[in-house]
């Protein structure tokens, strides 16, 4: 077969590797892990210890590409806007598997892990579980940005958009009363300040539910009433802020 192989394709350019002189069954340098592959162990934010690990979890990423169907599904909607790989739940856990085993162009792991590439990476993931319902081995990418995110933040702090989302229940009260003002200020900055221009915010109420325009009812004195209850009303930030009306 080798003889009949040179004389019809001398340069091997036809099926190299088929046949004949194929690669060795236990050839490393063919193997996913090559020789020396490790991973670095880092102090991690969550119980990765079911799967033997955080990189033991990102390792469960096979590379059979199920995330890339368009067919039926939830998975992996980033990549069906986008078409990139970087952008996909196979793409993302072998960027984390880079960042865990010291192939980044970083100092240290926990820099590669907190590193620019893994950010843009995890970025587009919407954290929808899909990957952990329907991916066959089950990997939780939703998890693992959680697991970034955490290392992340501890290198680079939040920035002024993650600020403005999460301390939005603090301000809220005194933003509310410059209803106005504040409207006009984030249609205008928003690119500024990190979010989509191409999307619009919820604008400000003035008509705020609060419990100054809508104190607590007097109730009946016990035993009036045949079926008394009482009922107590969680207000969120968005239905008191933005549509109050929900709440009315």
């Amino acid at each position: 077969f080798e003889e009949i192989k040179d004389l019809f394709d001398p340069k091997g350019l036809m099926n190299p590797g088929k046949i004949v002189r194929p690669s060795k069954q236990d050839d490393r340098s063919l193997f996913r892990y090559k020789p020396g592959y490790r991973t670095i162990p880092i102090e991690t934010a969550l119980d990765w210890s079911e799967h033997g690990g955080f990189d033991k979890a990102v390792e469960m990423c096979n590379n059979n590409g199920h995330c890339r169907k368009f067919d039926a599904g939830t998975m992996c909607p980033s990549y069906r806007a986008t078409r990139d790989e970087q952008h996909l739940t196979r793409g993302r856990a072998n960027t984390l598997r880079l960042a865990l085993s010291g192939q980044l162009d970083t100092n240290e792991v926990e820099d590669a892990l907190a590193s620019g590439a893994v950010h843009a990476a995890l970025d587009l993931c919407v954290s929808c579980k899909g990957c952990k319902r329907e991916c066959p081995t089950g990997v939780d990418m939703a998890k693992m940005k959680v697991e970034f995110l955490h290392h992340y933040r501890l290198r680079h702090g939040l920035g002024l958009k993650d600020r403005l989302v999460a301390y939005l229940p603090r301000y809220a009260p005194y933003a509310s009363r410059l209803t106005p003002l504040v409207n006009v200020l984030q249609r205008a900055f928003k690119g500024l300040l990190g979010f989509a221009s191409q999307r619009s915010l919820p604008n400000w109420r003035r008509d705020a539910f609060t419990e100054k325009n809508h104190p607590h009812p007097n109730l009946p004195p016990e035993g009036e009433g045949e079926n008394r209850r009482q009922v107590v009303l969680m207000m969120d930030t968005f239905n008191r802020y933005f549509e109050p009306e929900n709440a009315r």
